[in-house]
């Protein structure tokens, strides 16, 4: 029987929610953990926060509360994350890019699955008043 989200999980997913953008997961760790910038600016992170963290937003991804946006669009290497609101529509526009035969060519096996994942999308999105 589950008892709920967890204190980190809680924290993640108000971050999250009060952000408009997608976020890396060394940045939810240094938030959530409130990690001061040292002296030359930087806030570091242990390893241990870290992986906290990454269990954390996958558990919440599990159940459908965030949105991971992978590491493909950006130079750093980090995964992002976003909340429903700010990430279900970038996912979308990512599906339907695909879709329009511009994305990577794929078997009709692929597109098919990509309609069925923007149809998802866009139900969710629509339950959610997006």
């Amino acid at each position: 029987m589950s008892r709920g989200l967890g204190k980190l999980q809680r924290e993640l997913l108000t971050i999250l929610e009060e952000s408009d953008k997608a976020t890396d997961t060394i940045t939810l760790a240094a938030d959530a953990y409130r990690v001061e910038p040292d002296v030359n600016g930087f806030r570091r992170v242990t390893d241990a926060q870290h992986a906290a963290v990454r269990r954390a937003l996958c558990s919440l991804h599990r159940r459908g509360l965030v949105v991971e946006l992978g590491r493909h669009r950006h130079r750093d290497n980090r995964r992002y994350w976003a909340s429903l609101k700010a990430g279900l529509p970038d996912r979308l526009r990512i599906f339907q890019f695909e879709a329009t035969g511009f994305g990577i060519q794929s078997s009709p096996a692929r597109a098919a699955a990509v309609a069925a994942e923007i149809a998802t999308i866009q139900k969710r999105m629509k339950q959610l008043g997006i």
